[in-house]
């Protein structure tokens, strides 16, 4: 299992005291908050229940955008849904949702909405470490996809 680090806003408003462990903070195995734990082949499985959504093999059409649709806008590029973030990058929609923040660890799973790619990202610092660098790899593989003419 790996350690989660963080740092103490509080104590370290600048952000340039070493990170610390979050032994301190961590709730009890398996809780919503904290307490949260997974592997890469776990949220691997995401892909397939993402599928038979899309397939509309789980819920008609309609109620398929609807629960996965945005609804509120964060960005000209963004909004959130019904535990859904929904992004248009590179033209492309992405949906999917992240966690983990300021406890030492942090997680993103995106998914390109037509089927081609899942990144997923895990780490041990806090937010948003993953997220930056999962809106990176989903940034590059829009483009290669742009640049590849399908």
């Amino acid at each position: 299992m790996a350690v989660g680090y963080l740092r103490d806003g509080d104590e370290d408003p600048r952000g340039i005291e070493p990170r610390r462990p979050n032994f301190m903070v961590l709730g009890w195995r398996g809780n919503a908050c904290v307490g949260g734990y997974s592997t890469a082949p776990d949220l691997l499985r995401f892909p397939r229940f993402a599928r038979a959504l899309r397939g509309n093999r789980l819920l008609p059409a309609d109620l398929t955008e609807k629960i996965t649709g945005g609804k509120v806008t964060l960005s000209p590029a963004s909004s959130y849904g019904y535990g859904f973030q929904v992004h248009q990058i590179g033209g492309r929609d992405v949906r999917g949702h992240s966690g983990g923040p300021n406890s030492g660890i942090n997680s993103d799973l995106e998914k390109f909405w037509d089927g081609s790619d899942t990144v997923i990202v895990l780490g041990n610092y806090d937010a948003t470490a993953a997220q930056e660098l999962n809106q990176r790899v989903c940034a590059f593989l829009a483009h290669q996809v742009g640049q590849s003419g399908g």
